[in-house]
């Protein structure tokens, strides 16, 4: 394995470690109340004073894994013990990849509540001529402190015997310990450890590294832990949690891009809007709640979204078997929120594009002008099997001119807008006229594109009379779905509309369609496997919080 490759892949297994520990054990319990649901015994990262400020990540683990390990044992249905420990096991041994260590009886024995792993900067040497090369720390807390050093001890001897040529530092009171053949594979990978007191077991791919963690414990004002930002997210963040992930945007957009897994925007030299994100995540009877915070550097615009206790009325229109789903209010002002804030970020715009042409592809639409522009009202907008289902509030200032814009459209496509009745409701078909091809016997055929019908204060739109009908109906509604009603109740409230994924009919289309996704799912895929459904809302933010953006993500898990 090479090593940017061991490096990205410690990366990514950090991040899975985190999300699947949690995922699994959920799972596990299939909704039985646990304790582990008021979340750690600790609240925030006590490693993050080893952190700079600048780190441009950091993730941690808030409690043992082997407390979720022993009690998915004992709660675990015999037939599907094997398949726990199997995940288990691949889980331990992706993490300790190289290292040659057995976590049960390695590990185990002295690990505390607390494994954060980060990224503390981008080039650890500081020395431009030898290309950038980050720095990677892992701090693991040890609930007792000589069982620790002692199996760091045996880990080096067994080094040692190996040929590893060791070196023994003592830096500002601290022993470190450290070779440059450390790791198993083909190419040297370095190593340094340190036990911090009786509190930390640190390992890092350099001694500089250390030596810089050492100084950030030492000297406050140099860690993250100090950092106003920082804490200002988590004070805003659900209080009971697990886990825990911090990012520096801008150089952790740098290190993406030298790694390949982003790219910078070409057209804009303007650095990103938001400095921090910070997110938590915690259990709930459903599955997982990622809480997430976003600090921007100067004070945002007032905001344009909707507050709301309740769901979209329009969401009722939506088929029960919908594999997405969105319902909120004011489109137009929510489009419009979301280009100021994230219209500098590549992924933004490349998701952006991507919907765009789903949209002008599948709908021959163009979703920003012709669909977007004039709704400021309630709305909710899903996707079954290949059919689309679109309701708007039709009270709206501008709604009847966007309704008759949509017949105008389909008739300048060769579709004719034609009154009819459909089971008791009178609606609006969008209809093409054809002539077959038998000579003697002419026969009219009638290609349905969709059509549009009233009900009450709403107007549904469908691309198939079907769908159509049982919209108006109210047949087999979104919001009678178990998974649907499950995951909105586990969001906050109020919130600013919903978006709702079924995950395990969305994943396939939704990762080939649209790259970007597959950044973000590669290093959750351990966890993505259990996930039934996906549910996503934008909390408000308190009223005094002018540089605050929050999102929380629900992630419903099969049981």
């Amino acid at each position: 394995m090479k090593l940017r490759t061991f490096y990205l892949a410690l990366t990514a297994v950090a991040l899975s470690l985190l999300v699947s520990g949690l995922g699994l054990f959920v799972w596990l319990w299939n909704g039985s109340p646990l304790r582990l649901l008021n979340g750690s015994r600790i609240s925030e990262p006590a490693a993050a004073v080893f952190v700079p400020k600048q780190a441009p990540l950091m993730t941690s683990l808030l409690v043992a894994p082997q407390r979720l390990q022993a009690l998915s044992q004992v709660v675990t249905p015999t037939r599907q013990r094997s398949q726990v420990d199997q995940e288990w096991q691949q889980l331990q041994e992706a993490l300790l990849t190289g290292f040659k260590v057995d976590f049960a009886n390695d590990i185990a024995p002295w690990l505390g509540d607390e494994v954060t792993f980060a990224v503390t900067s981008l080039d650890r040497d500081r020395d431009s001529s030898n290309g950038r090369q980050p720095g990677y720390l892992v701090a693991f807390s040890t609930a007792d402190g000589e069982l620790a050093r002692q199996a760091l001890q045996r880990f080096w001897q067994d080094r040692a015997a190996t040929g590893t040529q060791l070196v023994f530092e003592t830096y500002k009171g601290v022993k470190l310990i450290y070779g440059d053949s450390a790791l198993v594979g083909r190419r040297v990978k370095p190593l340094a450890t340190a036990v911090f007191g009786d509190r930390f077991l640190l390992a890092a791919n350099d001694p500089k590294v250390l030596r810089e963690a050492i100084n950030n414990a030492q000297v406050p004002d140099l860690n993250l832990q100090q950092s106003e930002s920082y804490q200002r997210a988590l004070q805003s963040l659900q209080p009971r949690r697990l886990g825990l992930l911090y990012a520096d945007l801008d150089n952790l957009g740098d290190w993406l891009n030298e790694k390949g897994l982003s790219r910078k925007s070409e057209e804009s030299d303007r650095r990103n809007q938001f400095q921090g994100l910070t997110l938590s995540l915690a259990l709930n009877k459903a599955g997982i709640l990622a809480d997430t915070a976003l600090i921007a550097k100067e004070p945002l615009p007032s905001s344009t979204f909707t507050k709301s206790d309740r769901p979209s009325a329009a969401l009722r229109y939506l088929p029960a078997d919908s594999r997405f789903a969105l319902g909120s209010q004011n489109l137009a002002g929510v489009w419009q929120e979301l280009q100021q804030r994230f219209g500098d970020y590549p992924a933004w715009q490349e998701l952006q594009q991507q919907l765009l042409a789903t949209v002008q592809q599948q709908l021959g639409l163009n979703l920003q002008t012709e669909i977007i522009d004039w709704i400021d009202g309630d709305y909710a907008l899903g996707q079954s099997g290949d059919d689309w289902i679109f309701a708007v509030d039709r009270r709206q200032t501008a709604a009847s001119n966007g309704i008759e814009q949509l017949d105008a459209i389909a008739s300048d496509r060769g579709y004719t807008p034609t009154n009819i009745d459909l089971d008791g409701h009178e609606i609006t078909a969008w209809t093409q006229l054809r002539t077959g091809s038998k000579r003697r016997n002419l026969q009219i055929q009638a290609t349905v594109r969709g059509g549009h019908g009233r009900d009450g204060d709403f107007e549904v739109f469908a691309t198939s009379l079907d769908r159509l009908a049982t919209a108006l109906e109210g047949r087999d509604s979104l919001t009678t779905n178990p998974d649907f009603r499950q995951a909105q109740r586990q969001l906050p409230q109020p919130n600013q509309g919903v978006l709702y994924l079924d995950w395990q009919a969305s994943a396939l289309p939704l990762t080939q369609r649209w790259p970007v996704l597959q950044l973000i799912a590669l290093p959750l895929q351990p966890l993505l496997e259990h996930v039934q459904a996906i549910a996503i809302a934008s909390p408000t933010p308190p009223e005094d919080s002018t540089d605050l953006q929050r999102l929380s993500i629900e992630l419903l898990l099969r049981s």
